[in-house]
């Protein structure tokens, strides 16, 4: 029988999880179900999000649209959607994920079939307390090129993979060329102390004096 493990408040560890029972979880929680759950080889964690976490999550979901908008960018937000490959034994569901490089290679599509199709270029992750699974080699097994966490005191951190799936921490973002992780912990940061309407505004802001290279 497994036995639950409360790695965290809200968040719960399943060991000894069969991909066939990882597979009907994920059918019988739903396309509304607001757990995220991470699967890896047998592991299965489930995460309930905080409004810390949400709110967070909302913030830096916002920040990358205005300065994709900004640049004239094209750009596909899939949000929380469920990437799982069954020959890998893994599977994770992003805080929110966008397709930015690889964005022709997906548009058009109703639906995405993986391993076929190609994993985010970005998936922001919300780490308010830390997860049991380490999430960063999970998506490098997929081909994600890049990771923003950010933690409970709202540092964002870069992370990349190589063609091998090893992870490197860097200082800016290779999707969104030009920002650094301490110039996003600053935009972060200045939501704080303006209003929404005045903190998209500022955020839109940096983006026209900030143009990619």
């Amino acid at each position: 029988m497994n036995v639950v493990a409360p790695i965290k408040e809200g968040n719960v560890l399943l060991p000894h999880v069969s991909w066939q029972t990882y597979e009907q979880i994920l059918c019988d929680s739903g396309d509304t179900n607001a757990h995220r759950f991470y699967y890896d080889r047998g592991r299965l964690e489930i995460v309930m999000p905080s409004q810390q976490h949400e709110k967070t999550k909302s913030l830096l979901h916002t920040l990358v649209e205005c300065v994709a908008d900004t640049w004239e960018w094209d750009f596909l937000n899939f949000g929380s959607t469920t990437f799982k490959n069954e020959s890998l034994t893994r599977g994770f569901e992003p805080d929110v994920c966008f397709y930015v490089q690889r964005y022709a290679e997906i548009f058009g599509k109703e639906t995405l079939e993986f391993p076929a199709d190609p994993a985010p270029d970005l998936v922001i992750e919300v780490d308010i307390t830390s997860p049991s699974l380490e999430g960063l080699p999970l998506y490098g097994k997929f081909g994600v090129r890049e990771v923003w966490r950010a933690d409970a005191s709202g540092t964002v951190t870069i992370h990349r993979f190589d063609d091998a799936g090893a992870v490197t921490y860097e200082a800016d973002s290779a999707v969104l060329t030009g920002l650094t992780g301490a110039q996003i912990t600053t935009l972060l940061t200045q939501n704080k102390t303006l209003s929404r309407r005045d903190w998209i505004n500022a955020v839109r802001e940096w983006a026209q004096t900030n143009p990619p290279a």
